[in-house]
């Protein structure tokens, strides 16, 4: 019987590690916003929320990869996930509308980190799987991504009412005028 990539250990702890990273990316990518507008009140604001989340990728990107080529992956995962998680200490003192640098520092900050930590993912799985394994790995990585959105949406559903509420799956269940928001 043929095994496929989560058979190796080291693949599946970094499978499993991915997807716990992209839940909670997901979350603070949706819920930083949100509290950017929470805060303001302002579309033009949680916009630039958007665009802050947006301008890493755009920055780092190119050279991402190289980066992830030159440097010890496995200390750059490590480092990256310290990073993002030393980075949201701040939201500690983000309160009101005066806060707001604060809580457009600590969006950068993620949204690099995030930028920087799926090549650096990426290029590790050579070295964890067998070459003819390799792409078998490469679809499960990529699909922590997709799970890791549906699952922080379900994260928010509970956690948030409100946000329940709004999301299409709830308004689709709930035909009922009488159940809607």
């Amino acid at each position: 019987m043929r095994q496929g990539p989560l058979a190796h250990r080291e693949f599946r702890r970094l499978w499993l590690a991915g997807l716990i990273s992209d839940t909670g990316d997901w979350l603070l990518l949706v819920a930083l916003p949100i509290l950017v507008f929470q805060l303001t009140g302002s579309p033009l604001q949680t916009s630039f929320a958007f665009l802050v989340e947006l301008a890493p990728a755009v920055l780092l990107g190119p050279v991402a990869g190289h980066l992830a080529d030159r440097w010890d992956r496995r200390r750059m995962l490590v480092g990256i996930t310290a990073v993002q998680a030393v980075a949201l200490l701040p939201l500690l003192l983000v309160h009101d509308r005066g806060d707001l640098p604060v809580l457009y520092a600590v969006i950068a900050v993620e949204a690099a980190m995030l930028t920087l930590f799926g090549p650096a993912k990426n290029a590790l799985l050579p070295t964890l799987v067998p070459q003819e394994q390799l792409v078998a790995a490469n679809s499960s990585s990529g699909s922590t991504r997709t799970w890791g959105g549906w699952s922080a949406a379900r994260w928010a559903g509970c956690c948030s009412p409100s946000a329940a509420c709004r999301s299409s799956w709830w308004s689709t269940w709930s035909r009922s005028p009488s159940r809607r928001c």
